[in-house]
């Protein structure tokens, strides 16, 4: 199999004043919650995992951090990122709903990841040097409860070739690789997107149901 579609994501995403709002049409139903400033948003654990996002805008771009707290123990050799740099499925609609095209490979090779694959063929789409750190981890053990794990970094302009200079409505889906008892193979784990807008006054309103702002700031990376 082609190893080039294993092309990983960084987010960490932390909140400051904190409000109800609503975003979308009405068949949508999308009440959600806006936060100013850096945010940090949780996703929906799954399989001891729970997605981390960080979102920011500097200057005219938005900058994302991906990160997975984890909720249980697990080995240094239970989870594989993705290897494309946005570590994620990505959708990105503007205001009027219109999907905006993206031309970056690791965004349109996310769309085209197999359900199951063997960790020798990813881990051959990766740097010698860096394999090592494709392995989801904390520490050289694994990682406990409560610690957060790096995925994946990027920008919005990088990822779309567009500047936050309009309201944009952005989902992510958080991708990760499980890998088996045997370490042989690993299964591809969508984890429940999160959908958020994107103002141009720099705040984030988070679609209910999709995510949560916590409330807490964290410091900035």
């Amino acid at each position: 199999m082609k190893t080039d579609i294993f092309k990983g994501i960084f987010i960490t995403l932390t909140a400051c004043a904190l409000t109800a709002h609503s975003f979308g049409s009405p068949s949508d139903d999308p009440a959600s919650h806006q936060a100013f400033g850096l945010c940090e948003v949780m996703g929906t654990a799954t399989n001891g995992l729970c997605p981390d996002i960080t979102a920011r805008k500097t200057g005219g771009d938005w900058v994302f951090d991906l990160e997975y707290q984890a909720m249980t123990n697990f080995s240094k050799r239970a989870w594989l990122r993705i290897t494309n740099h946005v570590g994620s499925r990505l959708e990105l609609r503007t205001e009027d709903g219109s999907q905006v095209q993206s031309g970056n490979a690791d965004v349109t090779n996310a769309f085209d990841l197999p359900s199951e694959a063997a960790v020798k063929d990813i881990l051959e789409g990766v740097a010698w040097r860096a394999r090592t750190g494709q392995w989801l981890r904390t520490s050289v053990n694994g990682s406990s409860p409560g610690e957060l794990a790096n995925a994946a970094h990027f920008t919005l302009s990088s990822a779309y070739n567009v500047s936050a200079t309009n309201t944009l409505v952005l989902t992510i889906t958080p991708l990760l690789y499980k890998v088996d008892a045997e370490q042989e193979l690993a299964h591809l784990t969508e984890f429940p997107p999160i959908k958020m807008r994107l103002l141009t006054n720099g705040s984030i309103e988070v679609m209910a149901g999709t995510g949560q702002i916590k409330p807490q700031t964290k410091d900035a990376p």
